[in-house]
């Protein structure tokens, strides 16, 4: 047999290996998957360990059943999809992305994107760390561990905070925490605090520079002072008209205890039955939290027009410039994310 004829052979035999590496490989258990592919689609079924390593640009990374090993992918305009993964390391630099994660468990999540949206169902604990511009990150069932973010112009909003140490430094952001029950909330504000039990009417100073509620009828709320017209028909819990750029803050409470509100909280409306406490925090320039049985909820642009149909309890829209965030929990469907949060829609069931 010549040289010649060995070398053919032998490049029949890595052309024909590379590719079946291009196909989807299905029942992937380890060894080390490695791969520069552009506009394609890597489908990797059961993969259950090893380094994953690419380099993609326009595709689409699906994998199911990641269990551990090391995933590393710098990925423009791509999806990772990552459905069960229960450990090891998640790096990723991504531009214009959406990481969807579920079922989290732990281990480390590192990111820097810009402009994408992580939603992550279930994370229990571990280290999330992200430094992200106009960005949303929505965390269900957040229970411990560590979760520290510098963020401009985001959103977060974490269901069921439960511990652990929240540390945020946030301009034109909201941070809605129901059920916040212990840890360290760090917030370079000051609070106030409106005892709201059996409550007639308050007056609040301190950036708010006149607020008058009638909560007993619950027939009209009047807000001075930058709040150029508020009206609450609240009896009939018809509409609330808010106008030119809300800088102060209403309140509309039914059967509530207390409620601690940051400094700088230029714009607040909740409408909420049955609720204890909500602590918010950091220039929450705009939040609506609207919670028993609402339907949908619109978030717009420089929040210069806010109607609230209160009766049927239906619908919120709410204008500004997304440094807003509206969640209306209590009986609701999805999670619906936007980049750049110019429209957000958080619905939690449960």
């Amino acid at each position: 047999m010549t040289r010649e004829t060995v070398d053919t052979a032998w490049l029949c035999r890595v052309t024909t290996r590379e590719l079946l590496l291009e196909q989807p490989i299905a029942g992937f258990k380890g060894g080390t998957f490695t791969t520069s592919l552009a506009d394609n689609v890597i489908a990797i079924a059961g993969f259950k360990g090893g380094t994953f390593t690419a380099s993609l640009a326009d595709n689409v990374i699906a994998i199911a059943g990641f269990k551990g090993g090391t995933f590393t992918t710098s990925l423009a305009d791509n999806v990772i999809a990552i459905a069960g993964w229960t450990g090891g390391t998640f790096t990723t630099s991504l531009a214009d992305n959406v990481i969807a994660i579920a079922g989290w468990t732990g281990g480390t999540f590192t990111t820097s994107l810009a402009d994408n949206v992580i939603a992550i169902a279930g994370w229990t604990g571990g280290t999330f760390t992200t430094s992200l511009a106009d960005n949303v990150i929505a965390i269900a069932g957040f229970k411990g561990g560590t979760f520290t973010t510098s963020l401009a112009d985001n959103v977060i909003a974490i269901a069921g905070w439960t511990g652990g140490t929240f540390t945020t430094s946030l301009a034109d952001n909201v941070i809605a925490i129901a059920g916040w029950t212990g840890g360290t909330l760090v917030k370079i504000v000051a609070d106030l605090t409106i005892a709201v039990v059996n409550l007639k009417r308050r007056t609040l100073a301190t950036y708010v520079w006149d607020l008058v509620i009638a909560i007993a009828g619950w027939n009209t709320i009047s807000l001075a002072t930058y709040v150029w017209d508020l009206v609450i028909a609240i009896a009939g819990w018809n509409t609330i008209s808010l106008a030119t750029y809300v800088w102060d803050l209403v309140i509309a409470i039914a059967g509530w205890n207390t409620i601690s509100l940051a400094t700088y909280v230029w714009d607040l409306v909740i409408a909420i039955a049955g609720w204890n406490s909500i602590s918010l925090a950091t220039y929450v320039w705009d939040l609506v939290i609207a919670i028993a049985g609402w339907n949908t909820i619109s978030l717009a642009t420089y929040v210069w027009d806010l109607v609230i149909a209160i009766a049927g309890w239906n619908t919120i829209s709410l204008a500004m410039y997304v440094p807003d965030l509206v969640i209306a929990i209590a009986g609701w469907n999805s999670i619906s994310l936007a980049t750049y949060v110019w429209d957000l829609v958080i619905a939690i069931i449960g």
